[in-house]
């Protein structure tokens, strides 16, 4: 039985290179009755999670959240969290966005493809989420953060760098010349990325 996927053009590779991101199809929360565990266990996955990302400017302004819950809790990252099944990678970023901001925005192309990778302190896999990033436009409602994120702001980009962020953001948004730039346009291509480190 074939497997659905995503499949993303990777940029940075001296050939065509792609990466095919498995889409489950168990829905969260259900039982796999294969190995009798709930598929919403984030801790200690039996296999990645896939998650969105948005990045949103607006009048050279970048929406960050602070993370409520591991891995990384307390830092400032880009909204956002776990698809549903049943539901558009589009849509979910979308969906994320006003859930945890209170925001309304329209997804534009995937900007960035993660491995976010956090092991505990014996060497095991605690977090593993595929993240794909994307790039966004603000269309309206007022900042209101919930869900997962503590606080949410629109952060000035030359003060991005001041703020503790979610490891491998500060050199992602680097890549994509937000770090006291001023972004015309979303950046070209899918950029590929391994980030995480040990969890707490």
């Amino acid at each position: 039985m074939a497997i659905p996927a995503l499949i993303l053009p990777l940029s940075g590779a001296t050939s065509k290179v792609f990466l095919a991101v498995p889409v489950r199809n168990a829905k969260l929360g259900e039982k796999d009755e294969r190995r009798g565990e709930s598929m919403e266990k984030r801790c200690y996955p039996s296999q990645p999670l896939v998650g969105v990302g948005a990045v949103v400017v607006r009048e050279e302004k970048l929406l960050l959240v602070r993370r409520g819950k591991p891995p990384s809790p307390g830092l400032w990252s880009l909204p956002g969290g776990a698809q549903k099944t049943g539901e558009t990678l589009p849509r979910a970023v979308e969906r994320e966005v006003y859930e945890e901001c209170g925001l309304i925005i329209a997804a534009g192309p995937p900007i960035a493809v993660l491995d976010s990778i956090y092991t505990d302190n014996r060497g095991r896999v605690k977090y593993h989420y595929v993240l794909i990033d994307f790039w966004a436009e603000y269309r309206g409602g007022s900042l209101n953060p919930a869900d997962d994120a503590t606080a949410a702001c629109w952060v000035p980009l030359p003060k991005i760098a001041d703020y503790p962020l979610t490891s491998g953001l500060k050199e992602l948004l680097a890549e994509w010349g937000l770090l006291g730039g001023i972004p015309v346009s979303p950046p070209t291509g899918v950029l590929y990325r391994t980030i995480g480190g040990q969890s707490l």
